[in-house]
């Protein structure tokens, strides 16, 4: 099976590429075998993944698909060939731009009622992300 991963800032980094796939020889795989195959490829991102306190409150929001998964439940929920893990770190206040704010929100919204994809989160997070450095 063959799954792809999307990565945000900053773990994307850790991989050296925002897409990225992960193969296995099986027909279906939890989520955690996903994230600790890519691990065992790039430990830097597996370090920073599980980073988190010490009761298991991680960093890090996985998506399935169009579905939140859990990082403690990565283990309970399986991905099968052809699907999409997405992974991105929650961006929260310290906006100065209103309008990338009512961007970001919407999006976040319309994901909620299932009117949108976690895809369309990374790429509204990149244009947050690009006018608050730009200034």
């Amino acid at each position: 099976m063959q799954v792809k991963v999307k990565l945000t800032e900053p773990i994307w980094r850790t991989v050296g590429s925002r897409d990225t796939e992960v193969k296995l020889p099986v027909d279906q795989a939890s989520v955690g075998r996903v994230l600790d195959e890519l691990a065992q490829q790039h430990p830097k991102f597996g370090a920073e993944l599980y980073s988190g306190t010490s009761d298991g409150d991680y960093y890090y929001s996985l998506f399935l698909n169009d579905t939140v998964v859990n990082l403690v439940d990565r283990e309970r929920v399986y991905a099968k060939d052809g699907d999409e893990v997405f992974i991105l770190l929650p961006v929260a206040g310290g906006l100065s731009s209103w309008e990338a704010a009512k961007q970001f929100s919407t999006v976040v919204a319309a994901l909620g009622h299932g009117e949108a994809h976690p895809s369309d989160i990374v790429e509204t997070t990149r244009r947050v992300v690009s006018v608050q450095f730009s200034l």
